[in-house]
């Protein structure tokens, strides 16, 4: 269910003249039709005017402040509504986006443009209205078409010319980086044993950065990721819980392993029931320094709310340097089941938008990365939330980056992948209370993963 820009434009990258298309080119518009037919088009009012009629066998759609009905085609009051209702009524259809300017404007600004076919029609039309950026970025992105090889590895390119018609995928850079650090892990990576004696190829010292603005959502597209499941996670965190039993309740497993019965007791945790992940992540959230019993104790009182000090500096003191939330306690590693693999979180307010930068130790890049990016983006989405701020960026630091010898296969097929554009994050109807915060809470759009790998759990 691609987005994608359709547009016929002159040299000087204007679509119209007085409200008019001011050339007639039958191949042009016989490629247009064959690409549109049987899916969805997204207009302007002022475009469907210029049509003088719906287009046959497409459904029709019209983004308008100031209509209200017509026979034969859907109205949108805003663009977000029609994205929604593209999303949620016709997943098996492409969505065209067919002008005007400040249509395809909005698109491309809120970073859900997959393609374009751009058809540039020769000479200069005098028009009045332009595709967005016609001179500079839309010139630069012709300049880098280039043909496909034969892997299908390009993800920018020139396919074919019926009036020199070019046709772009739209590179999401930063995915890409994460899968060029996988094939330099593969390539370069140092030989090293661990503790769950499968051995790893590693790398240390690297560092990623994700967009968060216009409600961009790091979601990882080269491999499917179990989204309420990494919800749940972070949810399961905030409120500093620590009996992943409740996670099983939820059908979510992602602990089982490591804190299982025998995982425990090769810890010398033989106190601690199954299921419990002891003094790791949740507890160092909201109760920092207390001593940790077991997942059964009632803290409340107890140690350091992290999670609250950082929501109430930022309210109340946004130029502090001191956002942070960690969950290194070294004098507690003993009584953790696995020490916090990501153990520090750092904000930063500037111009009404909050950043966070992210730390980790020790990533098992394949199985874990990409959760880890949904993590923390979306705690970053929930602090900026209930503390009144927007989302702008999230910087993420890792120590040793590792592939298990066990999934290099996996990484392989991961990393011969091109990545599509990432999704849409909204919150709704949510709570007072940011550990109140539930699935329904949160609404994803336009994930257009490439499928499931099966990656092994090293335990």
């Amino acid at each position: 269910m691609p987005f994608i820009n359709i547009v016929a434009c002159d040299e000087k990258f204007g679509i119209s003249r007085k409200k008019t298309i001011p050339w007639h080119h039958p191949d042009d518009l016989k490629f247009f039709r064959e690409k549109t037919i049987n899916n969805i088009v997204i207009m302007g009012r002022l475009t469907h005017e210029s049509l003088g009629r719906n287009l046959n066998n497409r459904i029709n759609c019209i983004i308008s402040k100031t209509m209200t009905y017509k026979i034969g085609v859907e109205i949108f009051k805003n663009p977000w509504d029609c994205v929604k209702w593209c999303i949620n009524n016709h997943k098996n259809k492409i969505f065209y986006i067919i002008g005007g300017g400040e249509i395809y404007k909005w698109f491309l600004d809120n970073n859900l443009v997959d393609e374009e076919y751009i058809t540039m029609i020769e000479g200069d039309y005098k028009c009045d209205n332009f595709y967005p950026n016609y001179i500079n970025k839309i010139s630069k992105r012709i300049k880098t078409f280039t043909s496909l090889d034969n892997n299908n590895s390009i993800t920018e390119k020139f396919i074919i010319r019926v009036h020199n018609i070019f046709h772009a995928k739209f590179i999401n850079t930063e995915e890409k980086k994460m899968l060029n650090t996988i094939k330099y892990i593969i390539r370069d990576g140092v030989i090293k044993s661990d503790r769950t004696g499968v051995g790893t190829l590693s790398s240390f010292g690297h560092n990623f950065r994700f967009n968060l603005k216009n409600n961009t959502f790091p979601l990882i597209t080269t491999r499917k990721l179990f989204i309420r499941g990494i919800f749940e996670e972070l949810m399961f965190y905030i409120r500093g819980e620590t009996d992943t039993k409740i996670l099983n309740g939820k059908g979510i497993n992602v602990w089982n392993d490591n804190t299982s019965r025998n995982f425990l007791d090769m810890r010398g945790l033989i106190d601690l029931p199954d299921g419990d992940m002891g003094h790791s992540y949740g507890f160092s959230f909201r109760h920092f320094g207390a001593e940790y019993m077991n997942c059964y104790t009632d803290y409340k009182g107890k140690g350091f709310d992290q999670l609250y000090y950082v929501i109430n500096e930022i309210k109340n003191n946004p130029n502090s340097r001191r956002l942070i939330i960690s969950l290194w306690e070294p004098d507690k590693l003993h009584r953790a089941a696995l020490p916090p693999c990501l153990y520090q979180y750092q904000f930063y307010v500037s111009g009404g938008y909050l950043s966070c930068m992210m730390t980790q130790r020790s990533s098992d890049f394949i199985l874990a990365g990409g959760w880890n990016v949904a993590t923390g983006a979306l705690l970053t989405y929930l602090i900026a939330y209930y503390t009144g701020l927007t989302p702008k960026e999230l910087i993420w630091n890792i120590g040793d980056i590792h592939i298990y010898n066990n999934s290099v296969e996996s990484a392989v097929l991961q990393s011969g992948r091109v990545p599509n554009i990432f999704p849409k994050l909204f919150l709704k109807n949510m709570p007072p209370k940011i550990e109140d915060v539930e699935y329904r809470n949160i609404e994803i759009l336009n994930y257009n993963p490439l499928g499931k790998i099966s990656i092994p759990m090293n335990a």
